[in-house]
């Protein structure tokens, strides 16, 4: 009977060091993605709900107040574009910058760096989010400034 030869482990080094190109495109899509999401929010949805709430004379919340806030300074200021761009591309960039060291192993090395990567990922995510919320909650102020006009 012929066994077969035992299946060698790669060691863990090898293992984070191969995904490491991976890690990068990863959170550079996700960033791409996160970021044109945010600019069509604050140029192209933002202004036309604006002019809803302004329609309703409704009360607005301070976060959907800062949203639009945003949106003005992002159609205002055409140098605010690039920001859009530079930031799935700088973020990977900067968390590789931000973490090497000489005298880490290479599997220490990357495990950093994706864990800086993904919290600042987060955090643009985050952004995000609570812009998109705050676009939701002016509709809140809508809701309410039609009961008060039935009454």
């Amino acid at each position: 009977m012929i066994t077969p030869p035992p299946v060698q482990k790669q060691p863990l080094d090898y293992a984070i060091a191969s995904s490491r190109p991976i890690t990068s495109v990863r959170q550079t899509i996700t960033l791409g993605a996160i970021s044109a999401i945010l600019f069509g929010l604050l140029f192209f949805v933002a202004p036309k709900l604006e002019q809803l709430f302004k329609d309703f004379k409704a009360e607005l919340s301070l976060l959907t107040r800062l949203t639009l806030g945003a949106s003005h300074f992002v159609r205002d200021n055409v140098l605010a574009w690039p920001l859009f761009v530079a930031v799935p591309l700088l973020v990977p960039m900067f968390a590789t910058a931000m973490t090497w060291r000489s005298d880490l192993s290479p599997a220490q090395f990357h495990l950093r760096r994706y864990l800086l990567g993904s919290f600042l990922t987060m955090i643009f995510a985050a952004v995000a989010v609570m812009m998109a919320v705050g676009m939701f909650v002016g509709y809140f102020s809508i809701i309410d400034s039609v009961g008060t006009m039935k009454k």
